[in-house]
């Protein structure tokens, strides 16, 4: 028997460009039963984003941990993923999907294999 969903997670996208082709998975927003509150995580690497904006990829990596700290700040104040700002700092949320997951470690693991390939997202 399937465990039922628990816990909510939100995709976060980075656009350098608005409107451009090239956006990048980099974290995500899980809220529910085996989280205890609403959290989020940086999910791409900064040797990542170093590899593809070279000097400019560690400060690219701080963007993205403010974005997502602010993306947080919101959805706490919400008290929901729902609703939550179209664009923070060049990061733009997802659509969320209630999923079961075992942990908070579990929430994000399991959002970085439904979105990673780019696709997923994009509903």
């Amino acid at each position: 028997m399937k465990n039922p969903p628990n816990t909510h997670v939100c995709p976060v996208v980075l656009e350098p460009v608005a409107g451009a082709l090239d956006q990048f998975f980099v974290g995500a927003l899980a809220q529910g039963d085996a989280v205890g509150g609403i959290e989020a995580h940086r999910l791409i690497r900064d040797d990542t984003l170093c590899a593809v904006y070279g000097k400019k990829g560690k400060e690219l990596c701080n963007l993205v941990d403010q974005g997502l700290s602010i993306l947080l700040l919101v959805a706490k104040q919400r008290g929901s993923l729902q609703n939550l700002p179209v664009g923070v700092l060049g990061l733009r949320p997802g659509s969320t999907r209630h999923i079961f997951a075992s942990s908070l470690d579990d929430a994000f693991r399991t959002c970085a294999l439904l979105y990673s390939s780019g696709n997923g997202w994009r509903e």
